[in-house]
């Protein structure tokens, strides 16, 4: 006890030593005690704060918490009967297309001085994209319009019919006396119906790896259009506003794009930027042929380059990538739908989206104080209404609920049929079945899911596996997703090259050349799932 009791006090000298700077800890008996006492007090106070701390935390740590009732908590407004719920009803907003839209020309106008003022070899590069891609595709796009015609002769006749004229046929005369069949027949071939192409391009960031494949895929597309007369314009669909400054220098960057009445949806901007048109003259097509080519270039990273001069063009500032403004999008195409309509005397028109993401949100209204409020359709029962027809539509409470209530206002309205062709991405294709694919067989597999977890979840698993690779031999899978006429999954990236193989075989005999020639066209036609899909759909 003397000994501890001596370690205690040389201690507590040392302490006060240190603390008033004495080296060689010598002090009164006086100061040494009361910094014993005043170090006592200070470790016992440290101490309790400390106890009181962890005293805190551990009774914040284990206070019990119900996951399930905060759940239910979180989500007890969906529970209540749907016709108790609000209605709130949402008109879409006018259009304002001068503030949307850049035409074909002033687009080219951009892209040709930029394109120049890279390299002065710029006509020369130009025309080796352009050479190189008449090569590779011109002689396909010529069979396309071929089996297309063929398609569409085969539809009329499969429709003909046999009509009496009324006419006498004199050879049948003198048989009057026994046969009733003596008037003149004719066979009656109903006239096919006309469809023109309207085509909406993702314009969004994440499309910059799909970019160069789809002005390919889109300019393909156009020259068998082109080559059939089949009317068709293609914009670039996005909300950069330096975009839209170099379209119209000294424009607002407040810019207006839409109506703002009470109880429209407060859309916010969106630019349609028109890149090629049928009513081109052969020379002014040529040149939009060609500066498509050089984005494509621009935006290949180095996987569909074909310049020989050693010069690679680079991305121009007019091409610029924004968001997914898909809804806005639709709505402004209202009008261009029914104008491109009655301008080409057209039975069908038949609107592309190539998209690659959905579309950004709009759940804003307008009221009549001019405030913006918001709507939920997981909380109300919310309607989209067309002041004119009278046409309401339901919004679903999915994330792409409000898109799925413009399309169907949209062809109703318009009568237009909506394709859509989204791109996924190369490392989440599974992923994106999961969310877009819609059949029979995986709906089945679904209700599977719900009855049985762990055999359902085994079901589902082979079913994408199967679609997956599907996808990756036909490039392609057709979904029938809400909204939409048509729609169909492509692999993004390189599964949207139009890139072939040579046609090489060792083999000499016929049977065998025919089948590995057989081979090599559904490839490329495989490569081109644009165009091929479409031709499908139209030869009616």
């Amino acid at each position: 006890d003397e000994q501890s009791e001596g370690e205690g006090k040389q201690k507590a000298k040392s302490k006060s030593g240190d603390k008033d700077g004495d080296e060689d800890g010598e002090g009164s008996s006086a100061s040494n005690h009361k910094s014993d006492e005043e170090g006592d007090d200070e470790d016992s106070k440290r101490e309790f704060i400390n106890r009181k701390k962890e005293s805190k935390s551990t009774s914040a740590n284990q206070e019990p918490r119900c996951e399930t009732d905060e759940n239910y908590r979180a989500n007890e407004a969906t529970l209540i009967d749907k016709k108790a719920r609000e209605y709130v009803y949402v008109s879409a907003p006018t259009p304002i297309l001068k503030n949307i839209v850049t035409p074909a020309k002033r687009v080219q106008e951009l892209l040709t001085k930029e394109f120049a003022e890279q390299t002065d070899s710029y006509e020369f590069d130009a025309n080796i994209l352009y050479n190189t891609f008449r090569k590779k595709n011109e002689r396909y796009i010529g069979l396309l319009a071929k089996e297309f015609e063929m398609r569409k002769a085969a539809s009329k006749f499969a429709k003909a019919k046999t009509a009496e004229t009324g006419d006498l046929d004199v050879s049948k005369v003198f048989k009057y006396q026994i046969d009733d069949n003596i008037f003149k027949r004719v066979m009656r071939v109903p006239k096919g119906k006309s469809h023109g192409l309207v085509l909406l391009l993702d314009k969004s960031g994440s499309m910059s790896d799909n970019l160069a494949a789809s002005y390919e895929q889109i300019l393909i597309l156009a020259m068998f259009c082109r080559k059939v007369n089949i009317p068709f314009t293609a914009y670039g669909f996005g909300n950069h506003y330096a975009v839209r400054e170099m379209d119209y220098p000294g424009s607002n960057p407040e810019t207006v794009c839409f109506s703002k009445n009470v109880g429209e949806l407060d859309f916010d901007a969106v630019f349609l930027r028109e890149m090629i048109n049928s009513n081109m003259g052969n020379a002014e097509f040529s040149k939009a042929v060609k500066n498509i080519l050089c984005l494509a270039d621009a935006w290949s990273n180095s996987r569909y380059r074909y310049t020989s001069s050693g010069h690679y063009f680079t991305r121009t500032q007019s091409d610029s990538l924004s968001n997914t403004p898909l809804t806005e999008a639709l709505v402004a195409c209202q009008p261009i739908l029914n104008e491109f309509r009655k301008s080409n005397n057209l039975d069908i028109v038949n609107l592309c989206v190539v998209h690659d993401g959905d579309a950004d949100g709009t759940n804003r209204f307008i009221l009549s104080n001019g405030n913006k409020n918001y709507c939920n359709p997981r909380f109300q029962n919310l309607i989209l209404v067309d002041k004119k027809t009278k046409i309401q539509n339901e919004v679903s409470s999915n994330d792409d609920g409000m898109r799925i209530a413009v399309c169907k206002w949209l062809s109703e309205t318009t009568g237009a049929k909506i394709i859509g062709f989204y791109l996924t991405p190369q490392n989440q294709v599974k992923s994106a079945l999961r969310h877009r694919l819609f059949n029979d067989e995986v709906d089945q597999a679904r209700v599977q899911q719900q009855k049985d977890m762990w055999r359902g979840n085994q079901i589902m698993s082979e079913v994408y596996s199967k679609y997956t690779k599907i996808l990756r031999t036909e490039k392609f899978v057709e979904s029938n997703n809400p909204g939409y006429e048509s729609f169909f999954i492509i692999p993004g990236d390189d599964g949207m090259s139009t890139d072939d193989a040579e046609f090489q075989t060792d083999v000499t005999s016929t049977a065998a050349l025919t089948k590995a020639f057989g081979k090599y066209t559904k490839a490329r036609q495989v490569n081109r799932v644009l165009v091929s899909r479409f031709i499908g759909m139209i030869a009616v």
